[in-house]
């Protein structure tokens, strides 16, 4: 069933690119969160993501805003299969699938602004035990048992938004910048407000036309011409959360299997982002402290994003 719905908004957006103009620029971007990507051996909480981005420009009208529409799915799991039979759910297993459109605009060259209005489920209606046996049995692994017990289906209405500001960086040439952002999401399916910072070493563009927030397609003769863009950023930061379904269940729904969640979540993000013309790359790894009570340990996955743009 995600097939199909992925192959429906692929067909819907190749249509609404055929009729562009030439000032409408197009990027369709690909991210997947594995834990398996550190060669680790345990599958567990974070499991795996998987997302698809449509971002959209139109140049002429609007040189500063960027719109995009993305298609997400999570999975997540007790801390391991062996663990769980042993020692029950540390973790709920849990589903989460979302369509999300946002809106994201460049103040000057240093500030940015984002909002995003999204729909989401979790439960069976997110197909997470369906994508998970599917990937199992592709790579050959062992099934991953207890998904009767995951949490129960609640549709979810979610609100975000986010500041970013460049408030350091090299004066002639790009080549670091230090970047705090805030960012709050009020919602059934998540509620907490964020604080983190990006910091950046390498060839890098601005802000405002630059592969650190997906703007180098934004980049015109007015502001600048795209160059080649290589860096290494480092992003740690502190979520407080009022409420994360992943982990409670619905905010309506009395569900046996959840747990309580830590309402401060520590995480840091270490990538590497490549980018030139039409095409960008990043590899990442995160490192997230445990976000339910019951959990035994952190959370580590890495990352892998491919875009094109056309």
């Amino acid at each position: 069933m995600l097939q199909k719905i992925t192959f429906f908004i692929i067909t819907i957006l190749c249509c609404w690119v055929s009729s562009a103009q030439k000032s409408k620029v197009h990027q369709l971007s690909i991210t997947t969160d594995n834990d398996a990507y550190l060669g680790k051996l345990k599958d567990g909480y974070y499991s795996s993501g998987f997302f698809i981005h449509y971002r959209f420009a139109n140049t002429a009208k609007q040189p500063n805003v960027l719109r995009e529409l993305t298609l997400t799915h999570k999975i997540f799991t007790p801390q391991g299969r062996v663990f769980y039979l042993r020692n029950g759910i540390d973790r709920p297993f849990c589903g989460l699938l979302s369509l999300a459109y946002s809106q994201t605009k460049f103040v000057k060259q240093n500030t940015m602004h984002q909002w995003e209005a999204n729909v989401a489920t979790i439960g069976k209606n997110a197909l997470g035990e369906n994508v998970q046996q599917y990937i199992h049995r592709v790579m050959g692994f062992r099934q991953y048992g207890g998904w009767e017990n995951q949490l129960q289906n609640e549709l979810g209405i979610n609100g975000r938004y986010t500041i970013a500001k460049q408030i350091f960086s090299s004066k002639k040439k790009q080549w670091y910048q230090v970047v705090p952002m805030v960012e709050a999401t009020v919602g059934n399916t998540f509620t907490y407000a964020k604080v983190g910072t990006f910091i950046s070493v390498g060839w890098m563009n601005k802000l405002n036309n630059g592969a650190l927030f997906n703007a180098q397609m934004l980049s015109t003769e007015a502001n600048a011409n795209k160059k080649f863009e290589l860096f290494f950023s480092f992003q740690p930061q502190i979520t407080a959360y009022a409420y994360n379904a992943t982990v409670q269940g619905g905010l309506f729904t009395n569900d046996a299997n959840a747990n309580n969640i830590h309402r401060l979540v520590y995480q840091q993000n270490w990538q590497i982002v490549y980018a030139q013309q039409r095409f960008t790359a990043k590899l990442g790894v995160s490192y997230l402290t445990p976000e339910g009570t019951l959990q035994q340990r952190p959370q580590r996955f890495g990352t892998i994003s491919i875009g094109y743009q056309f």
